[in-house]
Formats: C-alpha cells, structure tokens, sequence
C-alpha cells in the first residue's frame, strides 16, 4: 500500500518495485498514482499506478539541516 503520510514535491528514500533504492521527489496524483520527479531536469517524471505505485516501499523522508557555527 501506498504510504499516506506524503508530502507533494518532497524528498523521499525508496526501494523501487525492482528493488533498486532511489531519491526522487514523490507526488501524489490520486490514490493509487504517484509521480516520482528528479530534480535532474535531463530525466522526466515517471508515473506509477495501480499495483506498480503500491509496490514502492518508502524508507524515509530526505531532510537537510544545517548550522552556522
């Protein structure tokens, strides 16, 4: 099942439905679609529906933090 806590356009860490782990940012488009975007303009988005979207397993959420000493 789709994870529903996702936040649109930000960051994720996820085991793709071939296992490959990737950093894209996740766009929920319905209930079971979702857009996986890089910020690397030279790739397009890539859609997934249905059982290919549930089959992505989330692992986390890309944060950044930072300090100025």
């Amino acid at each position: 099942m789709i994870p529903t806590a996702i936040d649109n356009g930000q960051l994720y860490l996820f085991n793709d439905a071939d296992g490959e782990t990737r950093i894209k940012r996740l766009h929920r488009l319905g209930t079971r679609t979702l857009a996986l975007v890089s910020d690397n303009p030279d790739h397009s988005p890539e859609i997934r529906n249905g059982i290919d979207a549930e089959r992505l397993k989330v692992l986390g959420r890309i944060v950044w933090s930072g300090h100025n000493w």
